[in-house]
């Protein structure tokens, strides 16, 4: 069974890279870890699904920004 982690909108052409695959998987690792899982995944994918696609986008690049990058 799949869980999911933690998520982040992105361009699947990203996926085909073998490093970017890697990191992500080694940042979900660290996550489990942690303890760190993000609840609100399911309640997203139903808007992306409803075409809420680029706001999604906007506020997945905030929230990376917010905790994991400088500004």
């Amino acid at each position: 069974m799949d869980e999911v982690i933690d998520w982040a909108a992105m361009d699947y052409r990203l996926l085909r890279d073998d490093k970017t695959v890697a990191m992500l998987t080694v940042i979900a690792a660290e996550s489990v870890e942690a303890g760190k899982r993000s609840a609100d995944f399911w309640d997203t994918e139903r808007r992306w699904r409803a075409g809420e696609t680029a706001q999604i986008v906007r506020e997945s690049l905030g929230r990376v920004k917010v905790e994991g990058m400088p500004s």
